[in-house]
This record gives structure tokens, sequence and C-alpha cells, in this order.
């Protein structure tokens, strides 16, 4: 029985030796198969594949003929090209830290700030000043903060201007962001600590 047991194992680890490489070989045949100009259309379409996620992204992008090609290269851990590292990390970091931020925000009573005409001045490619004026009630704060979130970044803003009980500031926000529509403010509370990868923006 044990002799049968042995050969049986043999046999699986050789199986898994031999037809191993016949998997990755059909997954170099299936890049190959895909031409030139479709792999660099699929590169740009990259970054916007992992901020949307596959569902969303199909549903942005269902004119796209060549779609069925890009999502052999982007489900390919072996496809490479010049800045894919790169996004990557970008959003392997930003939804690491998104997902455990908001958990923590979820967690928290976040009344101490009223958030009041927010306006938007474009300064740049996905870049603009966000004008914000932000209220308190029967409370001095001495260091306004207050989380941003847009579509294309995460931070907490710090203003070093205090803001007396019941009055108001404006404060100053530069953010990178495509979609001027889905902005967040959420207030901070103060006995809360932000992981030590969250970026933090003063405002003026």
């Amino acid at each position: 029985m044990s002799k049968r047991i042995c050969i049986v194992f043999c046999f699986t680890i050789l199986g898994g030796i031999v037809f191993a490489p016949l998997f990755d070989n059909q997954q170099v045949f299936a890049q190959r198969g895909i031409l030139e100009s479709v792999k660099k259309q699929c590169e740009n379409k990259y970054d916007s594949y992992k901020k949307l996620g596959k569902e969303s992204f199909v549903e942005k992008n269902p004119h796209l003929a060549y779609l069925s090609n890009c999502f052999v290269l982007y489900e390919d851990p072996t496809w490479k090209f010049n800045g894919k590292e790169k996004i990557d990390r970008f959003y392997d970091k930003y939804y690491q830290v998104k997902s455990q931020e908001n958990s923590l925000i979820k967690n928290h009573d976040n009344h101490r700030l009223d958030f009041k005409n927010l306006s938007l001045i474009k300064i740049g490619y996905q870049e603009y000043a966000l004008k914000i004026r932000i209220c308190t009630g029967d409370e001095f704060i001495s260091e306004p903060k207050f989380f941003v979130i847009t579509d294309k970044e995460y931070y907490l803003a710090k203003s070093t201007r205090p803001i007396k009980e019941n009055s108001c500031n404006f404060v100053m926000s530069y953010s990178h962001l495509e979609d001027p529509g889905k902005i967040s403010l959420v207030s901070f509370d103060g006995n809360y600590m932000p992981s030590k990868y969250l970026k933090v923006k003063s405002v003026y």
C-alpha cells in the first residue's frame, strides 16, 4: 500500500514538473498573438484598469474591441512594460491605505467641523485648488484637520490657523483629481491616530 502511495506521489510531482512549463508557454503564446499596436493601447489603459477594477473598467469602455486582448495581458503575471511596476506599487499602496483608513474613520465620531462652500479652481492637468470654508460649533480648534478623498489621492489636510468657537475659516488645499464630482471631505477626530502611510498636506 505504501509503495502505491509513493508511486502516485512521484507521478504527481513529475506531472507538475512536466506540465507547468506548458501553462507558462500558453501565456507566452497568448501574448505573442496580440499585435504590438494593441499591446500599446492596453498599456495606455492599464492605469484606468487598476483604478476602476475589471467590472467598472468594462462598463466604462464597452466600445473597445480589443478589451479581451488587454485582459489576457492584465491577468498574466509575466507581462511587463515600462512604468507598470510604478502603477502597481501606487495602487497596491493606495487601496491598502484607503481600506485601512476608511474602516477606522467609520468607527469614530467625526463631527467637529462643518464644511461649507467648496469651490474648485483648475490649475493644471488633473490638479485643482480647493477653496473650503470650515466652521466649528461651541469649541475652539487650535489645529483644524480633515480628510480629503478624491479619485486620484487620499490625504489628511492640516491647517495651522485656529478656529474660534462658533466661527469659520477659509482654507485652500491643492489636490490631484480627475472627476470633480468625486471629492469627499471627512472631519478628523482628535483621538484618531492615522496610519504612518497616510499623506499629510498643509492647507492655507
